[in-house]
C-alpha cells in the first residue's frame, strides 16, 4: 500500500540520518545542537580519483623525509614533569620515548573514551573527563563488493535498498537481520566492478563480527532481490572494521541529548594553558585536535584537518614565530 511504502522511504531516511550522524537512533542525538553544524559551500560530495591517499601524500610529501615514525603506538604520556627541561615524555608500547615540550593529541574521541584513564599521566583534569564522556561516538563502516567483471551491463550508478516489511521502531533490527541496516548498494566512479555499501549503528558493530565470506554472502543475496538480475556469488569483499579496530573504536562523533556542541571546544582547550602565567616551554604542553574538536565541523575530515592548524597556529603564536 502507499502507507506501507511511506513508512518505508521514511525509515530508509532514518536509517541514513543514522550513518550520516554517527549514532545508534536519531533518538539518541540533540536536534537543538546540530543546527551548530556548518555547511561548507560548493559540491557536497566530491570524488577523489585515487581516493584520501592521495591527499595524505601532499601533505606527507611537505615533510623532511622519514620524519614520520610508524607502529610506535603511544602508551602513556607523561606531561607537567616539575624540574626538567622537557615537560613531556611519550612512552611507547615498545618502550621507546619520546622527550619534548609540546605534544598534539589527533586519537579519536572513541579511543579517548576508553583509555583516556591510562593515557595521561597526571591523569586529565575533571572537565576535560565530562567533555569526553558527554559527546558520543558512533560506528559507520563501508562494505565494498569487487566483482571480477562489472555485475551490471548496463550504466549503475547504486540502487537504494526499502525492505515491504520492516520491524516495528520501538523492537528494534534483530541482529540476525543487520543487513536491513544497509542503506543501499552505489557504483564506485570509474570502475563499475566495484559496489560500496554504508552500514551504521549496532548493525555495523554485528557486521564487524562476520567474515567477509558470509558478508559477500548476504550482499549478493540482496543484490539478485532488488535488482532481479543475476549476481555472481563469486566476489571479492573489504569491509572496514573503525568499531573492532582497537586505536580507533568507532567512525565519528555526535552531540547527543543533553550535550552541549561546546563540549567540543573543551575538548579542544591545551594543557596547561596558554603562555600567561608559564615559561613558553611548560605552556601548551598537550594539545588536542581532531574531528571532535571542533565545533561547527565535527565528524568530518576537513574539521579535522582545520583542527590541526588551529594547534599549530597556537605554537606558531606562542613562539611568535613568522611565517614565509
Amino acid at each position: 500500500s502507499i502507507t506501507n511504502l511511506k513508512t518505508s522511504m521514511l525509515l530508509w531516511y532514518k536509517k541514513f540520518a543514522t550513518i550520516d550522524n554517527g549514532c545508534n537512533s536519531l533518538d539518541d542525538i540533540s536536534l537543538s545542537e546540530m543546527s551548530k553544524y556548518k555547511e561548507l559551500e560548493g559540491e557536497a560530495n566530491v570524488s577523489i580519483a585515487k581516493g584520501y591517499g592521495t591527499l595524505l601524500q601532499i601533505l606527507v610529501d611537505m615533510l623532511p623525509l622519514n620524519c614520520i615514525q610508524y607502529k610506535k603506538a603511544v602508551k602513556v604520556v607523561h606531561w607537567n614533569r616539575d624540574g626538567i627541561e622537557s615537560p613531556i615524555c611519550a612512552l611507547c608500547e615498545d618502550g621507546t620515548t619520546y622527550l619534548a615540550h609540546h605534544v598534539i593529541v589527533t586519537v579519536s574521541l572513541g579511543y579517548l573514551k576508553q583509555n583516556h584513564s591510562t593515557l595521561f599521566e597526571p591523569p586529565l583534569p575533571q572537565h576535560k573527563i565530562d567533555a569526553i564522556g558527554s559527546l558520543g561516538f558512533g560506528t559507520v563502516d563501508k562494505i565494498f563488493l569487487k566483482f571480477k567483471s562489472p555485475p551490471f551491463q548496463e550504466l549503475f550508478s547504486g540502487v537504494q535498498l526499502f525492505w515491504d516489511k520492516v520491524e516495528e521502531e520501538n523492537k528494534g533490527v534483530p541482529m540476525q537481520k543487520w543487513y536491513k541496516q544497509i542503506t543501499g548498494f552505489h557504483a564506485v566512479e570509474g570502475h563499475p566492478e566495484l559496489l560500496y555499501a554504508w552500514i551504521g549503528g549496532e548493525a555495523a558493530k554485528y557486521m564487524e563480527c562476520l567474515s567477509d565470506t558470509e558478508v559477500g554472502k548476504v550482499c549478493t543475496q540482496i543484490l539478485r532481490q532488488f535488482t532481479k538480475r543475476d549476481i555472481p556469488d563469486d566476489v571479492e569483499v573489504i569491509c572496514s572494521t573503525w568499531h573492532t579496530n582497537p586505536y580507533i573504536c568507532g567512525s565519528y562523533t555526535n552531540v547527543p541529548v543533553g550535550c552541549k556542541a561546546e563540549a567540543s571546544d573543551v575538548l579542544a582547550e591545551p594543557l596547561p594553558g596558554g603562555a600567561k602565567g608559564y615559561v613558553k616551554e611548560k605552556a601548551l604542553q598537550v594539545q588536542f585536535a581532531g574531528e571532535a574538536t571542533i565545533t561547527p565541523f565535527i565528524t568530518t575530515t576537513h574539521g579535522a584537518f582545520i583542527s590541526g592548524k588551529r594547534e599549530a597556529a597556537r605554537l606558531v603564536d606562542l613562539y611568535d614565530v613568522k611565517m614565509q
